[in-house]
């Protein structure tokens, strides 16, 4: 409870006081979790540029917090500070509702631990950070440095509430999980609020589309069959993107108001803030402005009255230009990373051979499992809908855009892979905002069947196809002519025991009570010895790179003699098969079969040296050793 309380102070209350500062009243719960992380980023740049404890973050967030009330009830009236999370009736009750439902949800379902998915990389780096904050004062970190550390600015919440009650990684597991869950699903309802007003549907209808957005963000939204929230629970990626939406909201409202006195301060604090957690997003920020005043622009040429016009094609030069300056800059001073390195990146004189060294994304991997079925289904009903010309908020339009001009535009991956590698350029794609559209013509679709009762069949067949369509292929479908196997319900269930941690959770609480040792161990055991314990296994995630080999051709007395005081943990208790890593071929289905990883003339080795292997723990298939000096 004291973790839960820290951390809701941490990531919700500074925030929610300065938009209650500022009077906001739209976006208010969205902005103020967005505006929270973001003091908290600043505040840790403030403590490591005067090279002070991590800990004083804590101390400054308190002291503003109790400045921002002050001022608040100063300039507004007392009741601005605890005004409903939206000022309508009906959908602050329907607020309500998704509060409830999502937190029995994250509570029953549990987080998603199954081993080895990459939620166990983010808790280790969560428990990094709380060892950082139990170390003495850092020194000072020279001003060129603050600025890019992701694998602390970005867990750094978590840990600090957990240090500040002396919690371990596993003990803030569930309510990580579910606080996380809640805030993330809570705001993305708010925003969907504000994205359809902009439509033409009754209040109540949106509404209840922007529920219906909710549902298909936990259902459908992510990659191959990875749900987003539940695969990046404990994931900067998670709170990170609702600053880029945040982001998105302000500018929205600057465009539409041309408050830029008050909206540009915001965005550009809300732009550093995911720079500082996560650059993806700080991406996405920058993709999403560029791509809504190009929207914007197109739109303001049926619009007469001069200044805004005027204002919208000055940014749109802006835009253009900035873009062009940063690829020839790119092109004359950086290298390009070799395109066809991991197989995602397609050259495109395959496809037209009069072009050379120009390369676009693979549209039957990674972007295709961030679509899959359902979002070609609506991709089809987007550009039906904008041939149309039915009302749809520019944030949606661009976002819809965004494979185009990206992953699927040679220029744009040319520049992106002078400053990244192309097995990330997929991740773009998470800027398509599939769920909200998605909500959008389900809605539409459902509102017209309603009202068409009682007129003939035939009129209502196009809107029940998109109804069932939406809700069918949310499920796994595989025929003799047709598949559709990138389903996030794999994900979305909980997971089972024998392929969770629990199966060895007695060596983790034996570890955990040890001091701090180097780790000798297979390299699944290890992955999730760095997340459970104070302990350290030198390999990467599940994968094992860089960590001491335990199989190799000749074991003798010099063996290990460099790791002397460290730990040999010897895990032979065999998990279950994954069927998650069998459909998605993310790691192997028998990757948990962990017998497999040890040779017997490691076991040999280990048991005919009982001087130098002292044998400090067994139970049930699992040995743990201290070397011996």
């Amino acid at each position: 409870m004291l973790f839960s309380l820290s951390y809701l102070f941490f990531v919700l209350v500074p925030g929610w006081l300065l938009v209650s500062s500022l009077g906001i009243e739209r976006n208010r719960l969205l902005l103020s979790i967005a505006f929270s992380i973001g003091i908290a980023a600043i505040n840790l740049v403030i403590v490591r540029m005067l090279g002070i404890q991590y800990s004083a973050v804590a101390v400054l967030t308190v002291v503003e917090s109790i400045l921002l009330l002050l001022l608040v009830i100063r300039v507004k009236a007392p009741a601005s500070i605890v005004k409903g999370l939206n000022p309508d009736r009906y959908a602050g009750s329907v607020l309500l509702v998704v509060l409830l439902v999502v937190g029995a949800y994250a509570w029953l379902a549990g987080p998603y631990l199954e081993v080895p998915a990459d939620n166990w990389w983010h808790l280790s780096k969560i428990n990094d950070v709380l060892d950082s904050l139990r170390q003495d004062p850092q020194d000072a970190v020279a001003w060129s440095r603050l600025w890019y550390a992701p694998n602390l600015y970005g867990y750094f919440i978590p840990a600090l509430a957990a240090s500040l009650w002396s919690r371990s990684v596993t003990e803030i597991l569930m309510p990580l999980n579910i606080l996380n869950t809640v805030l993330f699903c809570s705001a993305i309802y708010t925003f969907a609020l504000y994205l359809f007003e902009q439509s033409d549907f009754a209040p109540r209808q949106r509404v209840w589309c922007a529920a219906l957005a909710v549902v298909f963000f936990v259902l459908q939204f992510g990659v191959n069959v990875f749900s987003f929230v539940r695969y990046y629970v404990y994931a900067p990626a998670l709170m990170n993107y609702l600053v880029y939406l945040a982001s998105a909201a302000v500018l929205m409202e600057v465009l539409r108001r041309g408050a830029w006195y008050a909206g540009l301060p915001m965005l550009i604090f809300l732009t550093v803030t995911a720079y500082l957690v996560h650059t993806q997003e700080f991406l996405f920020i920058v993709l999403i402005a560029s791509l809504v005043i190009v929207v914007e622009f197109y739109n303001s040429r049926l619009d007469t009255g001069g200044s805004n016009r005027r204002t919208i094609a000055a940014l749109f030069i802006t835009v253009l230009a900035g873009w062009v300056l940063l690829w020839i800059v790119s092109y004359t001073r950086y290298s390009r990373a070799n395109p066809l390195a991991y197989d995602t990146i397609l050259p495109l004189e395959k496809m037209l051979p009069f072009l050379k060294n120009l390369y676009v994304a693979d549209p039957t991997f990674q972007f295709y499992q961030v679509l899959g079925v359902w979002g070609i289904v609506v991709y089809a009903l987007f550009f039906h809908a904008l041939f149309r010309r039915q009302p749809m908020s520019s944030f949606l339009v661009a976002g819809m855009l965004v494979p185009f001009v990206t992953i699927f535009n040679p220029f744009f991956v040319d520049l992106f892979l002078r400053h990244n590698y192309p097995d990330v350029i997929w991740r773009v794609s998470y800027m398509i905002p599939l769920p909200f559209v998605g909500a959008y013509f389900f809605t539409r679709a459902a509102h017209s069947l309603a009202s068409e009762r009682g007129k003939p069949i035939r009129r209502g067949v196009g809107n029940a196809a998109i109804v069932a369509a939406l809700v069918v292929l949310i499920f796994p479908i595989s025929t003799t002519f047709f598949e559709s196997r990138f389903s996030r319900l794999y994900t979305v269930v909980p997971v089972e025991r024998n392929v969770g941690h629990d199966q060895w959770q007695d060596v983790f609480t034996f570890l955990s009570k040890l001091e701090q040792e180097t780790v000798i161990t297979d390299q699944v055991t290890g992955y999730l010895v760095n997340a459970l314990t104070p302990h350290y296994f030198r390999g990467h995630k599940f994968y094992g790179f860089g960590a001491p080999k335990i199989r190799r051709d000749h074991y003798d007395d010099g063996t290990f003699s460099q790791y002397a005081g460290s730990l040999v943990i010897v895990n032979q208790r065999d998990g279950g098969l994954s069927r998650t890593g069998r459909l998605s071929g993310h790691w192997p289905e028998n990757i948990l079969k962990l017998s497999r990883f040890y040779p017997a003339s490691f076991l040999a080795h280990i048991e005919s040296n009982p001087q130098k292997y002292k044998k400090i723990w067994d139970q049930l298939d699992i040995q743990v050793y201290e070397i011996q000096s």
